[in-house]
Parts: structure tokens; C-alpha cells; sequence
């Protein structure tokens, strides 16, 4: 994918070649964009793999649990440093907001977290599985696995007072 500044300057050193006006300026500014694209696109590769690690791994809801989702995030914020430079001041904005906001932008973790545990504990189950669903998974197979579990404990229960006859 080309660059809006290569594609206009190789759309003009097209028109010159028709007209026979090519000029060593043109040739120069085409040359120049072409340097300043091989630059840019690795680093725009790199954004988006951080970019989708954040999305998807970091903030997605059926992720793995806060510490992890901590250490992901801090992996990117430092990633991004080593990204930032004096052309593109954005970098280093975002890296900042990410890290001053961290804890509040991970808080929906540990509240899962401790959602999670709750029904790992009333199923009697260790949590670790619950976070081991990958995002994929059949959740009639969960749901009949988790039957598989609960149903003999229910079956241990005693009835409540009032189904006693």
C-alpha cells in the first residue's frame, strides 16, 4: 500500500514522462517519499500489531486474568517507547495515557476475576479452569461439562424443608 505522497508524486512523474518533462525535481521528491515510506511502514506494522495485542488480548472480555492482562499491557507500553521518536510525538503521548491510565483501563479484570472465582467456588471447581475456556469453545460442551460437575452435587443436597413429605 502505497502512500498518499508516493502516489501523487509518481502520478505526476507519470504525467511528465507522457509529456517528456521529467524533471530532476520530480525525480528527487519521488525518491525522497520512497525513503520516507520504508520508514514509515514497518513502523505502522508494528503499531498495529500493538494496536491488535491491546484489543485483543489485552481488553478483550474472554481474556486471562488480570495479572497477565497487566503484564501484556505493560509489554506493550514499552514497546511503544521503543517506537517513539521526535516526528511522530503521538507515540509518545499514547505510551503516556496508557500508562498513567493502566489500572483504571484493566479495573473490568479484576472484577471478572472475582466473578469467576465466586463460580469456580460454588461449583466447586479451581478457577485456573474457567480461565482455561479458550474464546472459541462450544458453550452447549460448557454448559453440559459444567452440567457434569453440578448435577451429582445437587444430587448430594438434601431437599429444601418444604418438598419434605
Amino acid at each position: 500500500m502505497r502512500t498518499p505522497e508516493i502516489g501523487l508524486a509518481w502520478f505526476k512523474l507519470e504525467q511528465a514522462r507522457q509529456t517528456h518533462q521529467v524533471t530532476r525535481q520530480m525525480r528527487s521528491r519521488l525518491g525522497h517519499a520512497l525513503q520516507k515510506e520504508r520508514k514509515l511502514v514497518p513502523l505502522a506494522q508494528d503499531l498495529k500489531t500493538l494496536l491488535q495485542w491491546l484489543c485483543h488480548d489485552v481488553f478483550e472480555l474472554a481474556g486471562p486474568s488480570l495479572d497477565v492482562r497487566q503484564e501484556l499491557f505493560d509489554f506493550i507500553v514499552v514497546e511503544l517507547q521503543k517506537l517513539e521518536c521526535k516526528q511522530y510525538p503521538a507515540i509518545r503521548i499514547l505510551r503516556q495515557v496508557l500508562k498513567k491510565q493502566r489500572d483504571d483501563l484493566l479495573a473490568f479484570a479484576g472484577v471478572l476475576d472475582r466473578k469467576l472465582a465466586a463460580i469456580a467456588r460454588s461449583v466447586n471447581l479451581p478457577a485456573r479452569c474457567l480461565f482455561a475456556v479458550p474464546k472459541e469453545t462450544d458453550f452447549q460442551s460448557l454448559l453440559g461439562a459444567l452440567d457434569s460437575i453440578a448435577f451429582p452435587a445437587l444430587q448430594s443436597v438434601s431437599p429444601a424443608d418444604g418438598e419434605r413429605s
